[in-house]
């Protein structure tokens, strides 16, 4: 008598899932996604990366930000720990503006002010540019870490001053004016109620936010005599990373001293779980001693965060973690080269053809993609090749990395339908132009085994695997191969099987 044949819809919507072991791991859950995403209801690889500049920078680049102008125009610069640049949108190159002199690579914070780009070290003095001039800022303010525009102060965090360092002091200038230390209504205050440093500050809606080590504080500008009061909100989290908080406008999430965070001002909610494991658990990869080097940034476009996190003995990160806020599903993905800081970009004027640098053989980026467009948003990341700093772009328009196709698939979660279950069939509807690996694993991912190749094609088309596959438990990877491929739906045809 023939079985009852039964078909298991495989769903990706949850992205990674590890903390919860085996058959506990819910549908929808994949044990590693890797440079694929969830966009539009279809699985894909993720979008690839292209050279921004084809240039060498001195030095390694710690900060990517935008100087918006009072007068119009928008500056990119970019700071490593020797030098500090401007991109010329004229010969689409780099310009040097000044040294920012250092020994090693040390996070860089940024505001503006009056019309100023204002950025410190903590080991520099307190930097100003104008759009022409380049200098100290005035009025002699200590170095600071931490810097922020706030309720018409600039506001210092963990100062130095006279050589002393103050980890848990707040320092703000005169009101309405950047350059002015002493006097009027400049002032400080310590955070003395927890004995954690201060790492970094945030302004969320009227107050600022400030992240200590293990502790959230809030500071409220109240006016004269006090300008400002700081109320401690969370003790026991914080963060540990100079660039590991970002503002969704009217929350943070933020990178936290053991998992990851969205915060309201009040409540602090847990977005880290299901891949906790992986960066705070006791099996985690991370490398502690640079985990500070690790950075987060918000892609509007896509509505996702990522997450670069060193792991082994690396000093900067080469794997990253998105968040995709819809579905608040993680997703992996590396690169080839470590990313030094990343940063936001909406570039004014589009490629022409004349602003080519090098042949046209050379170029590795996709025309009328979204580095060669006018008004598109760049998210723009640093890092460091043959001892020069370089910048990168992420490109929509393509799948590859500057030329190739990075490794990319989906592994599922454990399944088993029945105590002996015999599997008979993979079924996966895709299409373009490429092609999809399936593998199979009964011995929860240790080893894997090919059932070869599939072609796909312009348009929808089902692709079929036999299995004759008959085990307790099974997990399937599909693998992409080079080339454009969406994936709309799996399945897996079965037969339980009860032992007698």
């Amino acid at each position: 008598m023939r079985r009852a044949q039964h078909i298991q819809q495989i769903d990706y919507t949850k992205g990674i899932v590890v903390h919860l072991s085996g058959l506990l791991q819910p549908e929808g859950a994949a044990t590693d996604a890797l440079n694929v995403e969830l966009r539009k209801g279809v699985l894909r690889r993720t979008i690839g990366v292209q050279e921004f500049a084809n240039q060498n920078l001195e030095g390694t680049p710690r900060l990517i930000d935008e100087y918006p102008r009072l007068a119009g125009g928008i500056y990119l610069c970019v700071i490593t720990h020797q030098n500090f640049y401007k991109w010329d949108a004229s010969t689409k190159q780099f310009s040097l503006i000044g040294a920012y002199s250092g020994t090693e690579p040390r996070s860089v914070s940024s505001t503006i002010m009056n019309d100023l780009f204002i950025f410190t070290d903590g080991e520099n003095p307190i930097k100003k540019y104008d759009g022409t001039t380049y200098a100290d800022l005035g009025g002699t303010p200590p170095k600071a870490r931490q810097v922020e525009s706030f309720s018409s102060h600039l506001i210092l965090g963990y100062t130095i001053e006279d050589g002393v360092a103050y980890p848990q002091r707040l320092r703000w200038s005169d009101t309405g004016n950047p350059e002015v230390w002493t006097g009027g209504n400049s002032g400080f205050i310590d955070l003395v109620d927890t004995p954690d440093w201060i790492v970094l500050l945030c302004p969320l809606g009227d107050r600022l936010i400030v992240y200590k080590e293990r502790s959230i504080w809030e500071v409220i500008y109240v006016g004269s005599p006090n300008m400002f009061i700081a109320t401690k909100l969370i003790d026991g989290v914080g963060s540990y990373i100079p660039d590991g908080v970002e503002s969704l406008g009217d929350e943070h999430f933020l990178v936290g001293s053991d998992n990851m965070y969205r915060f309201d001002g009040r409540n602090l909610t847990e977005a880290g779980d299901r891949i906790r494991p992986l960066v705070f658990g006791d099996d985690a990869l991370t490398n502690y001693e640079t985990f500070q080097d690790s950075w987060l940034t918000y892609i509007e476009e896509t509505e996702e965060l990522l997450m670069g996190i060193p792991q082994g003995n690396e000093t900067f990160p080469r794997r990253a973690y998105k968040y995709h806020l819809p579905t608040q599903s993680w997703w992996a993905r590396d690169f080839s080269v470590p990313v030094t800081c990343i940063g936001l970009w909406q570039q004014s004027a589009p490629l022409a053809w004349n602003d080519l640098q090098g042949s046209w053989a050379a170029q590795n980026w996709i025309w009328m993609g979204a580095v060669s467009s006018a008004e598109a948003p760049l998210t723009l990341f640093g890092t460091t090749q043959s001892g020069y700093g370089r910048v990168k772009v992420f490109d929509p328009a393509s799948v590859q990395d500057e030329g190739v196709y990075p490794e990319a698939w989906y592994q599922t979660v454990e399944r088993a339908p029945s105590p002996n279950t015999r599997w008979l069939e993979y079924l996966v509807e895709a299409k373009g132009l490429g092609g999809l690996e399936l593998l199979y694993s009964k011995d929860a991912g240790e080893t894997w085994h090919s059932l070869g190749l599939r072609a796909t094609e312009r348009t929808w088309k089902l692709l079929k695997w036999g299995l004759n596959l008959t085990c307790e438990v099974a997990a399937f990877k599909l693998k992409f191969a080079e080339g454009v491929v969406e994936v709309r739906r799996q399945a897996a045809l079965y037969e339980p099987r009860v032992r007698l």
